[in-house]
C-alpha cells in the first residue's frame, strides 16, 4: 500500500487460507492500550486489494440476519458478482463447489476476533447456513442484487 502508516498494517491478513475455490482471509484487530475494553477490525479496504480486481469494485453491501439454526441462504451462483462474506455475529457454515469442476469446499467461520473475510469468486456456487440463533453476515460484493445473475445451484446439506 502506498504512502503507509501505522493504521495501515490492519488492512493486511495476518493469515491467507487459500482453499482451492474460496478463500479465508483473517484480518489482525488493533487494539490500542489507550482505548482499553475495544477493538477495531478492518474488514475491506481498498487499497489492500486482497483479490486482483476486487478492491474498489464494491457496488453492493448487504446484512443477512438468520434468526433460526439450519435454515441455509444462497444455493446459488453468479455468473458476474465477486463475494466477501464477513460473520458478524454467531457461527455459519459455508460450503461452495466449483460449477465447472465439482471441487466443494466447506467452512466454519465465527463473529470472533479476529474476524475472517471469506471471498466467493463468480461461479462458485455457494449456501451458507447459521449454526447459532441470531447470527449475522455481511456480504459485500463487485454487482448489485439482480435476478439475472442469480443461477439455482442446490448444495446438500
Amino acid at each position: 500500500m502506498a504512502n503507509e502508516d501505522y493504521m495501515d498494517q490492519f488492512s493486511q491478513p495476518s493469515d491467507v487460507k487459500d482453499l482451492g475455490i474460496i478463500k479465508v482471509f483473517t484480518m489482525t484487530p488493533r487494539q490500542d492500550p489507550k482505548k482499553p475494553g475495544r477493538s477495531l477490525s478492518v474488514l475491506f479496504d481498498a487499497r489492500a486489494n486482497l483479490v486482483p480486481g476486487f478492491g474498489g469494485g464494491i457496488s453492493y453491501a448487504y446484512d443477512n440476519q438468520i434468526h433460526e439454526p439450519s435454515n441455509p441462504a444462497g444455493n446459488h451462483y453468479h455468473k458476474v458478482k465477486n463475494e466477501f462474506m464477513i460473520v458478524m455475529a454467531g457461527s455459519f457454515e459455508i460450503k461452495a463447489e466449483d460449477i465447472h469442476t465439482k471441487e466443494k469446499q466447506t467452512v466454519v467461520v465465527t463473529g470472533q476476533v479476529p474476524r475472517q473475510v471469506v471471498y466467493v469468486k463468480a461461479e462458485v456456487a455457494h449456501s451458507v447456513r447459521a449454526l447459532e440463533k441470531n447470527s449475522d453476515i455481511l456480504v459485500l460484493a463487485t454487482a448489485p442484487n439482480n435476478d439475472g445473475d442469480e443461477y439455482p445451484y442446490p448444495i446438500n446439506w
